[in-house]
């Protein structure tokens, strides 16, 4: 191989690591590990990962309740999405969303209250599980479920 050759291929290399070390700091929380968004039936995560906004209010949602938060799911794959009878075109399957377990201190409506403060666009209130669904959605939009 030419000197060109294996200078064009160590750059290649460069540009291949710098990509993943930048994805892996946009794509990471300061609370959360990869392990408690990915899906929980397989692990698997959108290939541009979880959304930038969604983890920073994550983030800061877990710093205003202080007490770790218990997320339920966050991504899911097709397959898992489809078995709890998710939505088409769900969000956790874009990445851009999570249910979170109400802290035992708080009362749902109380909880999706700092959601929204947090910076939440799309809230759910899912009574039956004591859980908020949170997504990024691109405008505001609350609703309930029983």
């Amino acid at each position: 191989m030419t000197k060109v050759g294996e200078n064009f291929n160590c750059i290649i290399a460069l540009e291949n690591i710098l990509s993943f070390l930048l994805q892996s700091i946009m794509n990471s929380s300061k609370y959360f590990d990869e392990e408690s968004l990915s899906c929980p039936h397989c692990g698997w995560q959108p290939d541009e990962g979880i959304d930038d906004r969604l983890l920073d209010f994550l983030d800061t949602l877990q710093e205003q309740v202080g007490s770790p938060l218990e997320i339920v799911d966050c991504a899911r794959c097709e397959d898992y999405n489809d078995s709890i009878g998710g939505h088409k075109n769900s969000y956790h399957v874009q990445g851009k969303a999570v249910d979170v377990l109400v802290p035992e201190d708080m009362v749902i409506e109380e909880f999706a209250d700092l959601c929204s403060d947090c910076g939440a666009e799309g809230i759910g209130l899912k009574y039956d599980k004591n859980v908020v669904h949170v997504d990024m959605r691109g405008y505001k939009r609350r609703y309930e479920e029983e």
